[in-house]
């Protein structure tokens, strides 16, 4: 009898200690936050975005060329601009690494990857959020062709502000050419330490 109260003790106590602690810390890998990151549903999840007037036949997708199995999706010929995002619910303090495959064919064109703040409409009018100490973080400039698929990471913290509901990666694109695409694979976005 009391070698199953210790035996349980002990399990209690190694799964308190545990909690709170990054999965990563663990020796296991974090949560991916981002649903459908392979994009096997192809835009399933995913907010699509073009300025009004624009038509949305440039989101498309790739059952043969993705980074890491057979499916990828791109964005071509978007002259203004476009994006495709998704939302996940932000902890304050906490802080979150994207990381990414992309791959591109642009003669004109450029893509922005960022992390932004989003709020509820019931806080504020605008749904995008940014200050001083809420600032938004972004790769560099991706333009040209690339010949194979290149990784790409960016991370950001969220601040102790309650206004912040919601951690965004977006992926955008702008003035591109009919032809030119740029393609994106192998989300991954968690919490890390």
């Amino acid at each position: 009898m009391y070698a199953h109260r210790t035996v349980f003790l002990v399990v209690c106590l190694l799964l308190s200690m545990s909690f709170g602690v990054p999965a990563e810390e663990q020796g296991g890998v974090a949560p991916n936050l981002v649903v459908n990151p392979t994009f096997k549903d192809f835009y399933t999840s995913w907010h699509r975005w073009a300025p009004s007037g624009v038509p949305a036949d440039g989101f498309k997708a790739d059952n043969r060329a993705g980074a890491d199995d057979n499916f990828s999706v791109y964005m071509q010929g978007f002259d203004k601009s476009a994006c495709l995002y998704q939302r996940v619910e932000a902890t304050p303090g906490a802080k979150y690494r994207l990381r990414f495959k992309y791959r591109t064919a642009m003669k004109e064109g450029t893509a922005q990857v960022s992390l932004r703040f989003q709020v509820d409409k019931e806080i504020l009018p605008q749904l995008w959020y940014q200050t001083d100490e809420a600032k938004w973080t972004q790769a560099p400039i991706i333009k040209g062709q690339t010949d194979k698929w290149e990784s790409c990471e960016l991370e950001i913290k969220v601040p102790e502000d309650k206004k912040i509901k919601y951690v965004v990666p977006m992926f955008a694109v702008g003035k591109q050419a009919p032809d030119d695409k740029f393609y994106v694979d192998a989300v991954e976005f968690y919490v890390i330490k």
